[in-house]
């Protein structure tokens, strides 16, 4: 039997660290194999400039949420899926004017 948890956070909007933290505190309170996060849970929601988006958007595959999520499902030895709406540009030197909603699995 696959054991799945649906984690639903409370972002405070650009506090990632913060939001990091409790998304991975209410995901270490439970043992799952596939763990499925909430859209924007790292960044928070209500952008109102393009520069909020600028910054709090990170590249796909090395940024601090993903470092985060990464570790988390190695040490656990599970999945997790983040879910396809939070902000990620694809060049690493954050100047595209691009930015995705994008999703990853880690695990």
């Amino acid at each position: 039997m696959i054991r799945i948890a649906v984690v639903l956070t409370d972002p405070v909007f650009g506090k990632k660290k913060q939001n990091i933290g409790q998304c991975l505190d209410l995901m270490s309170s439970v043992s799952a194999d596939l763990y499925v996060l909430p859209e924007l849970f790292a960044t928070g929601y209500n952008f109102v400039e393009i520069s909020e988006v600028r910054e709090l958007s990170e590249p796909m595959g090395v940024g601090e949420t993903y470092s985060a999520i990464q570790k988390f499902a190695a040490g656990r030895k599970c999945f997790v899926v983040k879910h396809p709406l939070d902000l990620y540009w694809t060049k690493p030197d954050n100047l595209s004017t691009r930015k995705y909603h994008s999703s990853f699995t880690s695990g």
